[in-house]
């Protein structure tokens, strides 16, 4: 998920084991407002070294050259005043962000215990840096920068883990995918849990039968190289309801090497276009099933639809038995919803009882039994 809302991806004491190191080299972490000696430890075949603090990134440096050094203090010497500053105001910016959509969090119910000593937390190491820029220790201040976005990386992936725990995927809303848009996520919630739906607008989506797709305009998206078979049918075996699955196949023919990874899809079957309309809440619901690890591909089987686009793309590449994913997708404006279904690497994928709802009714308010009025005396 670190894709969406990162956590705070950092560490204290992380050991690094690096191979083919002189024993005259001596090892520096860099950055943009500082170099540091790292003490070093000859291990059995590598060096090991130790960053007392790891934040998302580090730069390691090994070189006995002192010309090389020297180059590398002036260098820093440069860039370390601007370099403090604008990570003081970024992590301020962020702080000022991180505080406004928790406020928000808060007022819609979504309280996240720890807030409070948190921001705090970061409040206090943007202090600590303001001090430390005063008095033109520009390493001090970008560490305690980073440190301040850190705790603040905590918090939000805290609101984050609440937001998608019941999602059977974060891009089942396209506003559970980052942190500022969270607010917005959960109103979605909101209208779409609970609501009335109408009927399916996808009436081919149970993937019975072959002729029905064809004349509805079901269409193939065929984009394999050399060497490989695919092939999308409507197979009998093990579907989810009724007699058949939309089967969607992509193997090696033997006649030449495949790619050893792929970028994309592979194979792909687009559904009719289905007219939505401007301010229409949609439902999207299938289930999947692949029987074997796909290879050559971290995305694997690939479903989404034209309103999210491929960046909110359900993805799978591993064994799965029969699953339902469930979207929900608002509508910015008028147009036809169409359903890519397809496949990136090597391998095979089922997906059945495909379903395209609109929600006709809002969940209607609960009133509280009114008390009895007590008794006059």
């Amino acid at each position: 998920g670190a894709q969406f809302v990162p956590g705070q991806l950092a560490a204290n004491d992380l050991n690094l084991l690096t191979p083919g190191i002189p024993d005259a080299a001596q090892a520096w972490q860099i950055t943009p407002a500082g170099m540091r000696m790292l003490k070093r430890e000859r291990v059995a075949g590598a060096t090991r070294v130790t960053l007392s603090e790891f934040d998302l990134t580090g730069a390691v440096v090994f070189t006995s050259d002192t010309t090389v050094l020297e180059q590398l203090r002036k260098q820093v010497a440069k860039t370390a005043p601007i370099a403090a500053v604008w990570a003081m105001e970024l992590a301020g910016l962020r702080l000022e962000t991180v505080r406004g959509v928790n406020t928000q969090l808060v007022s819609l119910g979504h309280a996240q215990p720890d807030a409070p000593a948190l921001v705090q937390s970061a409040e206090e190491h943007l202090a600590a840096g303001r001090a430390a820029l005063d008095r033109n220790r520009y390493d001090a201040a970008y560490a305690e920068s980073l440190r301040a976005m850190r705790v603040l990386r905590i918090l939000e992936r805290a609101h984050w883990d609440q937001a998608v725990e019941k999602l059977g995927v974060p891009q089942a809303s396209p506003f559970a995918t980052s942190f500022a848009s969270l607010p917005r996520h959960w109103m979605l919630m909101s209208d779409a849990q609970g609501a009335s739906y109408g009927e399916n607008l996808l009436t081919s989506g149970d993937f019975e039968d072959a002729g029905a797709l064809s004349a509805q305009g079901w269409t193939q998206q065929i984009q394999a190289p050399e060497g490989l078979d695919v092939k999308a049918t409507l197979s009998g075996n093990v579907p989810h309801g009724g007699s058949r699955s939309l089967h969607i196949e992509v193997r090696p023919n033997g006649q030449k090497e495949p790619p050893p990874t792929f970028d994309g899809l592979t194979a792909a079957i687009t559904s009719y276009p289905v007219p939505v309309q401007a301010g229409d809440l949609i439902r999207i619901r299938f289930w999947l099933r692949i029987p074997d690890n796909i290879r050559g591909s971290t995305e694997g089987a690939m479903v989404y639809d034209s309103i999210g686009g491929p960046a909110l793309a359900v993805t799978r590449p591993y064994v799965t038995e029969w699953k339902q994913y469930v979207l929900y997708r608002p509508v910015p404006r008028s147009q036809p919803l169409i359903l890519t279904l397809g496949l990136s690497g090597i391998g095979e994928v089922y997906i059945d009882d495909l379903e395209v709802e609109r929600m006709v009714a809002k969940p209607a308010l609960t009133q509280q039994p009114a008390r009895p009025a007590a008794p006059r005396r």
